[in-house]
């Protein structure tokens, strides 16, 4: 089942382009999506705003990071009686008392941006404390900034700890708890398989070949599988990551 929407997910953009409705603008078009507009991506804290909510009166609250934000038009869509709002910032999850810290050169998730997480979290668990009308939260994440190599955790009144999938896990738990006793279900919707490269990077090479050929050189990648083909100038056979074989 999840190769084959992983599948799906691919092969829908070759399609478009096999149609010929492929998107020119790529950079455009494959920008993230930030939920109801840009504004609404905290940075170190969590004020509720009528402009990130279909209501004053919200009943249910999405918090979250990235991965959040991109379920919002589909939840406003097919909302129905509920109002929606926001809460969400960048790679930081919704997980009460621990943030990601990395030391990995280049990395902004330093023990200022760890800290700043933190706060933001607090300030949306007590906007729940504070709104009644609230009664159900879904909880969106990667997950994954908690736990993969190079990362570890910085915890209230703790600092520093090493990272992995227990500690996350706990927190996680403990989070769910808290928002439980605060009468109010509980909706947790994790990643889909994820690609360990850019898909629609490659689409966007297949793309650029196809109207100059003579790029197919300079665009070529690994991971893509670009290949020429007589009178096609080039085709885009895409390999099934090895943890979607298992």
């Amino acid at each position: 089942m999840a190769l084959a929407l992983s599948a799906m997910v691919i092969t829908l953009p070759i399609v478009a382009i096999a149609l010929g409705r492929a998107p020119a603008r790529f950079v455009e078009e494959r920008g993230g999506v930030t939920g109801f507009m840009p504004s609404c991506v905290s940075d170190r804290s969590f004020v509720f705003s009528p402009a990130c909510a279909t209501s004053n009166r919200p009943t249910v609250l999405v918090w979250g990071d990235s991965y959040a934000m991109h379920l919002i038009p589909g939840i406003v869509q097919e909302r129905r009686a509920q109002e929606i709002a926001q809460a969400t910032k960048y790679i930081c999850g919704p997980i009460l008392g621990i943030s990601p810290l990395s030391h990995l050169q280049g990395s902004e998730q330093n023990e200022y941006w760890a800290k700043g997480c933190l706060s933001y979290n607090d300030d949306v668990f007590a906007y729940l404390k504070a709104t009644p009308t609230i009664h159900t939260v879904i909880l969106a994440s990667v997950f994954d900034s908690y736990m993969y190599d190079g990362i570890n955790l910085y915890a209230n009144g703790k600092g520093e700890l090493a990272g992995g999938v227990a500690p996350a896990v706990k927190a996680f738990d403990a989070t769910i708890r808290r928002i439980r006793a605060l009468g109010k279900k509980v909706v947790v919707v994790g990643p889909p398989p994820a690609l360990r490269w850019d898909a629609g990077r490659c689409v966007e090479r297949r793309l650029q070949v196809a109207a100059n050929p003579r790029a197919l050189r300079r665009l070529q990648h690994p991971r893509c599988g670009l290949q020429a083909v007589p009178g096609q100038g080039a085709a885009l056979c895409v390999r099934r990551p090895d943890h979607l074989r298992r």
